[in-house]
This record gives structure tokens, sequence and C-alpha cells, in this order.
């Protein structure tokens, strides 16, 4: 059962240290587009997918979070980012949910 609990506290403590890694360059991409003058809301191209994600990894590389094998899977996980994001708000800007494609 120890093995349990602490494989348990240990996902839960490396999913959070990521969440709150991804949300870190998620600000950090918002602050770099308002330090270049872009309104809120505009578009800059890589900024906006890949701001999160790479600072998430960054601290999932820095922190050794990951076996070998997933971060093998970390490179294919940011090509899949920026295609998805592209992908889910086209979507969203064309059944009306966002104003802009982006």
């Amino acid at each position: 059962v120890k093995g349990i609990y602490t494989s348990m506290v240990d996902a839960f403590t490396k999913g959070l240290i990521m969440g709150v890694a991804a949300l870190t360059g998620d600000l950090i991409s918002s602050f770099i587009k308002r330090r270049m003058g872009l309104k809120e809301g505009s578009e800059a191209p890589l900024i906006d997918q890949l701001g999160f994600i790479l600072f998430a990894i960054f601290i999932i590389l820095i922190l050794d979070l990951l076996p070998l094998p997933s971060k093998i899977l970390l490179i294919p996980l940011v090509i899949l980012t920026v295609l998805l994001h592209k992908a889910t708000n086209y979507l969203a800007y064309k059944v009306g949910l966002k104003h802009v494609p982006w």
C-alpha cells in the first residue's frame, strides 16, 4: 500500500509542477507579446502556440521529472501542440465561439 500512495503523491506533485510551469510559460509569452507592442487578442505566430509548452518542457528537463522514454515523446508533443492549437482555434472561430481564428 505504501508504494501505491507514494506513486500517487509523486504523480500528483509532478502533474502540479508541470501545470504550473505551463501556466507560467503562458504568462511569459503574454508578457513578451505586450513588450512587442501587440494588443490583447492579437495574433503572435508560434509565441501563442509554444510559450506554455516550451516552458513546461524546460522545467521537466531541468527537474528531471520524466524517465527517458517519456522525454523522447516531447518533440512530437510540441509539433502536435502547434497543430492542435491552430486547428481547435479555427474550429472555434467557425462555430462562432471565437471572434478571430487565432
